[in-house]
């Protein structure tokens, strides 16, 4: 009983120092991305990426230095729980509108409303494209058909001068 209150303990211990440690990385990353920028600080922040407060941090810091794409590979690439990381890794797929990988990856994790919420918006932003590419298309015809029209014009009234 005794061996298994103290490796608790212990655990805790190791628990807490591991939050203070995060904290302080991240810490230091504020101030890196104060003093050199965003780029800098994901920089720093890549190597420690073993924590969910770092994760998160490394997250913000792709987001607002628009390094989404870096992002995504250094989060599926960090050695901490897949599900300390789904939640920083949607949140840059949507900044990307890769709507339709993150509903999938909410899914993945059993997050039934996230995976409709995001899923109903893939399928606006889908039509939202066919709307768009059928008007590029009817415009595209509209124009065809005015300068054809204004062609015909041009040729009866020329024909019209040269009889009479």
């Amino acid at each position: 009983m005794r061996a298994a209150a103290l490796l608790l303990a212990l655990a805790a211990a190791a628990s807490a120092q591991d939050n203070e440690r995060a904290k302080a990385g991240c810490a230091e990353a504020r101030e890196i991305r104060r003093a050199k920028g965003y780029r800098a600080a994901i920089e720093f922040l890549e190597t420690r990426l073993d924590h969910p407060l770092v994760v998160n941090e490394y997250a913000k810091c792709c987001l607002w230095g628009g390094e989404e794409e870096r992002g995504l590979r250094g989060l599926r690439a960090a050695p901490v729980p897949e599900k300390h990381r789904v939640e920083a890794e949607i949140g840059l797929l949507k900044r990307l509108f890769r709507f339709r990988e993150a509903a999938e990856l909410a899914r993945a994790h059993g997050w039934t409303e996230a995976y409709e919420f995001w899923g109903a918006e893939a399928a606006l932003r889908d039509r939202l494209h066919a709307r768009a590419r059928r008007a590029k298309w009817l415009a595209a015809a509209g124009a065809a058909l005015l300068v054809g029209a204004w062609a015909a014009v041009r040729r009866c009234s020329s024909s019209a001068r040269a009889n009479a």
